[in-house]
């Protein structure tokens, strides 16, 4: 995707309804859709023992993005409430994220994957289209991202339950400040 399709999260970063390009879905239930995802990027490491070579993957990153044009609302009830709770979904993804890193850290820890290839350019090759393979993970990881962004949106009732809905709020605002230190 083109990256002028992709709003990353940053302490500063906050919603507008402009980026939520894509059509309303009009099977939906709910009156927006903000799609989030992680961006992952990670090292490889190539490694000998003996005759063996392998390698490991280490310093995964994920990165917190809205993509735009699967994003959307039902410009009628487009309000501020409403921005402001997909801004908390946004917000959400992203106070998740390094928890999310973990998982998957833990999941390819001490892991050796065996180099593919005959000659050096070929083994580089092979262990990058490898390493994304094997970072199919992220599927996983993108599950629960889901699973608690369904929960934020149960739990606030949309943002129509303003009590709950500040809980979050400040929860969020506190992690911004963090982050930006």
């Amino acid at each position: 995707m083109a990256p002028d399709n992709i709003t990353e999260w940053t302490p500063s970063a906050r919603l507008e309804w402009s980026h939520f390009e894509a059509d309303a879905h009009s099977g939906a239930y709910q009156d927006a859709l903000a799609s989030i995802r992680y961006d992952c990027n990670w090292v490889v490491e190539s490694h000998k023992s003996g005759e063996s070579l392998f390698f490991t993957i280490q310093n995964i990153r994920l990165i917190t993005s809205l993509v735009r044009n699967l994003s959307w609302v039902r410009r009628g009830v487009a309000d501020d409430a409403l921005l402001a709770h997909m801004q908390g979904c946004f917000d959400l993804a992203e106070h998740l994220r390094p928890d999310m890193e973990e998982i998957l850290a833990a999941r390819f820890s001490q892991k050796r994957y065996p180099v593919r290839g005959s000659n050096e350019e070929e083994r580089r090759q092979c262990s990058l289209q490898d390493s994304r393979t094997a970072l199919g993970h992220l599927d996983d990881i993108h599950q629960m991202l889901s699973s608690e962004i369904a929960r934020y949106e149960s739990d606030t009732e949309y943002g129509r339950n303003a009590k709950v809905q500040s809980k979050y709020d400040r929860m969020f605002e506190e992690m911004r400040r963090a982050r930006s230190a």
